[in-house]
């Protein structure tokens, strides 16, 4: 009974280590032999050198099916044409320094949103400053606090098709100047009013 050499595996499956990748190409190496392969479909993630990687060999091509060790975990890829993710429960993604998000366009149905931050920075590259993408994310926000405090060193401006204010308490303005412009009428209706 003659031996196999060793280059052609007993089975069709083995482990090796990727050693290279060259224009979309694999370079793996097992038993001192080297291997080109391509990522199976099912492999989502993007193999990086340095890798074990299980083989899968038929008559024509070798394929990376899996990764089954990365020495040092750092980025990971998934390179796929479109994705999908759905959760029975709840869904968490944490980072550690930043999460980002880049798409030319968003379409987002929440019904209850819950929004914790130290700091909210939105950036735009319109001249206006008007974000884009919040437009697009959030066609109506309800805000529901107990205590609101807002500081703001340059200006404020607020565009709206209408706008209502209900205060159960005081309402206080401490500003420098005031100016009101109005198309129709301004109304203002109180038991008392003090002016001066």
């Amino acid at each position: 009974m003659s031996k196999r050499p060793l280059h052609i595996p007993s089975s069709t499956r083995f482990k090796s280590k990727l050693v290279s990748v060259s224009a979309g190409t694999f370079i793996c190496k097992a038993d001192g032999y080297s291997y080109r392969a391509e990522k199976a479909f099912s492999c989502l993630v993007m193999p990086q050198v340095g890798d074990t990687v299980l083989l899968f060999r038929d008559e024509e091509t070798t394929y990376i099916t899996e990764i089954l060790k990365r020495e040092k975990l750092q980025h990971v890829e998934i390179a796929v044409s479109s994705i999908s993710i759905s959760s029975e429960e709840e869904m968490r993604f944490e980072a550690g320094s930043a999460i980002n998000t880049f798409a030319p366009e968003a379409n987002v149905v929440i019904s209850e949103v819950s929004v914790l931050s130290r700091v909210l920075h939105l950036r735009s590259e319109l001249f206006n400053s008007v974000v884009n993408t919040v437009q697009a994310f959030v066609t109506h926000l309800h805000m529901k606090n107990s205590s609101v405090t807002q500081q703001v060193e340059e200006h404020v401006e607020m565009q709206c098709g209408s706008s209502r204010k209900v205060v159960k308490g005081s309402d206080i303005y401490n500003i420098k100047d005031q100016i009101t412009i109005a198309e129709g009428q301004v109304k203002i209706d109180a038991q008392q009013i003090n002016m001066g």
